[in-house]
């Protein structure tokens, strides 16, 4: 009993499922079909549909039979057969199915029609034909659908791999068009991880050659990339990344067979750079490029630069004496200098010294950047600052040498911090000596004799 039901339970899904599969199937040519009217034997029989999907069925009339499932043929018919019977029963059935067939044309080893199996897609009907002529990777296949109306472009790697949007599922009378893809070959030379010969696919750009090429070995803001053809440059890239973003029409440019994409650097003058810089040695700079632009390759000057007399000694001798302090704190164009390949920029060290003493946190001798402006309370800030208990800063002294003659000068820094009066916050020059007397009535004529007295040592400085 149990055997039975089941029997029955299999009959019925396989009932539906033929059901469901009529309901999808769309009639065309070479397809036939039973037509059965009941009690009406002269609106029945068999036929045969043509290639142009049209029939012509006694009763009915012409109807496109074409493109349209069997349930929609039927409901047309029992419309039209309501013009003569007053409740047609109408029956249409699929007698013998057509060939389900789909076309394989191309570059493939087998081109020919083939039939559709269930589930296939374009991989399987492919494999069918005997796959590629050519490489995988160089061939793009075509789906042209209906009457052309549909139509599919994809590449063959990609349907051979896991893109499962790419490879398509086929319907009958699908035609694939597989069409192989020419590949050009190009030298790519220089600043590159793999130069020599490399096959690019036609249609591609210098920017798909550098990918074969391993893409550059120094980066991208700091190369130039030419396309050389029959020896004369047909574009040139200064900015490689920024002409991807911009989408630079040069970056574009298809290539040809035999041309040669070149990528050289944008820095092809050596220099090196010595003294007081951060980062002595040899630096690789810009055509057009001058002296500032080599000291900040360096890492920029120390405390100790003078910057009014670096030292510039070309390669056939000769040398020359500037001053880059008006292009570092003005930006003036005219004493940055053009650097010259083999040039040796050598920054001195600074000659001028100060002396901070006193009731400071960090007395002792500070040196002064050359064209750069010192003020008192800058000075007092050197030397980390004055004791704030102990000293007195109403009457901070200042000890010059005036063309062999001491001037004495006395500042109110207090004075100054409150009201800002730049009188009592004077300019320090080289050998001043700065003294910060303790709070309380200093004995000034003590204080300057030792001053005088160290003057000297000053000078050693």
């Amino acid at each position: 009993m149990r055997t039975r039901w089941g029997f029955l339970w299999m009959l019925a899904l396989l009932g539906m499922c033929m059901a469901a599969w009529a309901d999808a199937y769309r009639l065309g040519p070479e397809d036939i079909i039973q037509v059965h009217v009941l009690r009406h034997p002269e609106y029945s029989g068999e036929y045969f549909i043509p290639a142009d999907g049209t029939l012509a069925i006694p009763g009915i009339g012409q109807v496109m039979a074409g493109g349209i499932t069997l349930e929609e043929l039927t409901a047309l018919a029992r419309e039209r057969l309501r013009d003569t019977l007053r409740e047609p029963d109408v029956t249409i059935t699929l007698k013998q199915p057509r060939m389900q067939r789909v076309y394989v044309l191309g570059s493939v080893l087998r081109p020919g029609v083939y039939d559709l199996k269930t589930g296939w897609r374009i991989a399987e009907a492919l494999a069918a034909a005997g796959g590629t002529a050519s490489d995988a990777v160089d061939a793009r296949a075509t789906v042209y659908r209906g009457a052309g109306d549909e139509k599919y472009t994809v590449d063959i790697a990609a349907v051979l791999g896991a893109d499962a949007r790419a490879n398509l599922p086929l319907r009958a009378g699908d035609i694939i068009s597989v069409t192989a893809l020419e590949r050009l070959p190009i030298f790519v030379m220089g600043a590159v991880k793999n130069p020599g010969l490399h096959e690019v696919q036609a249609g591609h750009s210098m920017l798909e050659a550098l990918a074969l090429a391993g893409g550059p070995t120094i980066p991208d803001a700091e190369i130039q990339t030419t396309v050389i053809r029959d020896g004369q440059a047909m574009a040139t890239l200064v900015d490689l990344k920024g002409a991807m973003q911009k989408r630079d029409p040069a970056a574009r440019i298809p290539l040809q067979r035999g041309d040669v994409v070149q990528v050289s650097s944008l820095r092809s003058l050596h220099v090196m750079v010595a003294g007081q810089v951060r980062n002595p040695g040899a630096y690789e700079l810009r055509d057009g490029d001058g002296l500032l632009e080599a000291i900040t390759l360096a890492g920029g000057i120390t405390e100790e630069a003078a910057m009014n007399r670096i030292k510039v000694v070309h390669q056939s001798g000769k040398a020359e004496i500037v001053d880059i302090t008006p292009a570092m704190l003005q930006g003036e164009e005219e004493s940055n200098i053009r650097v010259q390949p083999g040039d040796l920029i050598i920054v001195p060290q600074t000659m001028a010294h100060i002396a901070v003493l006193g009731f400071v946190n960090r007395p002792g001798h500070f040196s002064l950047r050359e064209g750069v402006p010192l003020t008192l309370v800058e000075a007092l800030t050197l030397a980390d600052g004055v004791q704030p208990k102990r000293s007195a800063l109403g009457s901070v002294a200042i000890l010059r040498n005036d063309n062999g003659s001491q001037q004495r000068i006395i500042a109110d820094v207090r004075r100054y911090l409150k009201t800002g009066d730049a009188q009592h916050n004077p300019i320090v020059q080289p050998g001043d000596i700065i003294y910060v007397p303790e709070s309380g009535r200093p004995d000034w004529g003590e204080i300057f004799q030792t001053l005088a007295s160290f003057s000297i040592l000053n000078d050693l400085f």
